[in-house]
């Protein structure tokens, strides 16, 4: 993809108009990657700040800036930047991102916050939000003997019965340590996607010890389809057979009261794809990030799915 720099977790913004999707990513130097090490360990990950490429088919892209979003010595963000989220709104640009404070707890401690921008390129913080894990539902800093640190990432935000809401990779407190992985679940008390309030996880089955990237789709039936990234070896589910990788399941149509049924695993993490997501408007290719050389890459499996809606315009 970009040969000075090792990429990882992506999301995107599709414009209809120009058929361009623009392209937000994890990366960093790739003199910080040290053969075999660990994706999810490795020293890279802690300098990681967010890039910013456009491409029409997720096979050649111009790349923009390497570091469109970086940490902010001076503020709670002040160490690497996370996956996060791109929307348009009448305003401009939000990105939801996510970051820690070092001098918190183990430094590992995850909150999300959000950055403005009128040209996808320029991104000012809005240094008054930080969205913090509710102690009602979700652990709010790491828990020693957990099998992973904490979690509070990787958000995605979406309208739900005309109201925004958010999913985030979370820690459910009241499932046991190792299996308490879970979907957290957000609502804007306003409607100015900047005040959250946090709601019952919409996903927490005891099978993982986290869940990554969550991400909701419609079927053809137009049930709402939850897709996730699970490493092998952090989860228990019964319907995969110890496969990691790309994990989905159907949720109906009620998402305060979900019915989880029809799971599979869409993309297996021994094809050596990670962080994958449905990508509708790119043929529903269902792309992910080669976890061993880094790079956004094809999985060279395709899915039905659709996107939610995703509209913060007002007209």
């Amino acid at each position: 993809m970009h040969t000075h720099i090792f990429t990882w977790d992506y999301w995107y913004l599709f414009d209809k108009e120009t058929g361009l999707f623009h392209v937000y990513f994890l990366n960093a130097d790739k003199s910080l990657v040290e053969e075999k090490e660990d994706v999810r360990t490795g020293k890279f990950m802690f300098h990681s700040s967010i890039g910013y490429s456009t491409t029409k088919d997720f096979e050649s892209f111009s790349l923009i800036s390497d570091k469109i979003f970086t940490s902010n010595k001076h503020s709670w963000d002040n160490t690497s930047i996370w996956s996060g989220d791109t929307i348009k709104t009448n305003d401009g640009y939000l990105m939801f991102y996510t970051s820690r404070d070092a001098d918190v707890d183990d430094g590992m401690t995850q909150n999300i916050g959000i950055a403005i921008s009128d040209d996808m390129k320029k991104w000012i913080t809005a240094p008054a939000v930080r969205i913090k894990p509710d102690d009602r539902y979700y652990t709010t800093s790491s828990i020693p003997g957990d099998s992973t640190v904490h979690a509070w990432r990787d958000p995605f935000v979406f309208n739900y019965h005309g109201v925004p809401h958010m999913l985030v990779s979370a820690k459910d407190k009241n499932q046991p340590l190792g299996k308490n992985g879970c979907v957290a679940l957000l609502r804007s008390v306003d409607n100015s996607l900047f005040n959250w309030e946090a709601l019952p996880p919409l996903l927490s089955s005891g099978f993982y010890s986290e869940i990554e990237l969550p991400t909701l789709y419609f079927d053809e039936k137009g049930e709402y389809v939850l897709t996730f990234s699970i490493w092998s070896d952090l989860h228990e589910a019964p319907f995969a057979n110890g496969e990691g990788g790309l994990h989905s399941m159907s949720l109906g149509q009620d998402l305060y009261n979900p019915t989880i049924k029809n799971e599979k695993v869409l993309v297996p993490e021994s094809s050596g794809i990670y962080g994958c997501r449905v990508v509708p408007e790119c043929n529903q290719e269902i792309i992910g990030f080669d976890y061993k050389r880094g790079g956004i890459k094809k999985s060279g499996k395709t899915s039905n799915l659709i996107s939610v809606n995703r509209n913060f315009i007002i007209s």
